[in-house]
């Protein structure tokens, strides 16, 4: 990968991140279809183990 291909791909990420970062629905479907979330909103279970690594961090259920 090129320095300008990076750089290209960096910018679209930023976008890509910008635009599930104002739309709930649309960034659990994201989850969703990475395979992070089931579809009844629960992290899958290669995930579920997160929320005891960082008891800080309240997690919101997810609402589809």
């Amino acid at each position: 990968m090129t320095d300008q291909e990076r750089k290209e791909f960096l910018k679209a990420m930023e976008e890509f991140r910008l635009k599930l970062k104002g739309d709930k629905k649309l960034s659990n479907a994201f989850l969703i279809d990475v395979g992070i979330f089931t579809k009844d909103g629960k992290l899958a279970e290669p995930y579920q183990h997160l929320p005891s690594c960082f008891p800080e961090v309240k997690r919101e259920s997810a609402v589809i």
